[in-house]
This record gives structure tokens, sequence and C-alpha cells, in this order.
């Protein structure tokens, strides 16, 4: 059971093809933001490139108050980043 608030975190990987991982970067933390309704601290905000260097992975840390909350964050991430994401953890 999970118990709230609690501090989670939210992995996309997605594509860096152009300046998709900048705006990969920017769509998951935008997705997020719009949900809990806080800004997300740049310190909150980890990414990797994938060894081949085709995929970028964004981890962002907030604290969510409930399990419909991180559901809708979910959705939202799918539906602001779109085609740029490949995986959502």
């Amino acid at each position: 059971m999970n118990e709230y608030p609690e501090s989670r975190v939210f992995k996309g990987i997605g594509t860096t093809a152009g300046d998709d991982r900048a705006l990969f970067e920017a769509a998951m933390v935008r997705a997020i933001e719009s949900v809990v309704g806080v800004k997300v601290a740049p310190g909150a905000v980890v990414t990797r490139d994938s060894s081949g260097g085709k995929y970028v992975s964004v981890s962002v840390e907030v604290t969510v108050h409930s399990g419909e909350e991180v559901a809708a964050v979910f959705t939202a991430i799918k539906k602001e980043a779109g085609a740029k994401l490949k995986w959502l953890m």
C-alpha cells in the first residue's frame, strides 16, 4: 500500500533525434507540473543519455498526494510527450 503524500519518481525514455532531447525533457516537466500544481525543482530532474545516444531518460521526482494523481501524471505525460515518448515507468 502506498501512503500519501509521498515522493515519487516518474521516468520516461524518449528519442534524442534533433531537438527532441530538450523538447522531451520539457514535455515531461510540463506534464507533471500541470497535474501536481507546483513547479518542479531544477534538482529534481535528472537526464541520462543511452549508451548508443539514440534515447534519453528523464527522471522527475515530485510529491504526489493520491493514487489518482499518479494516474493523472501518467496520462498527462503520454499526452504531452506524444511520439517522443517510447517508455514510461
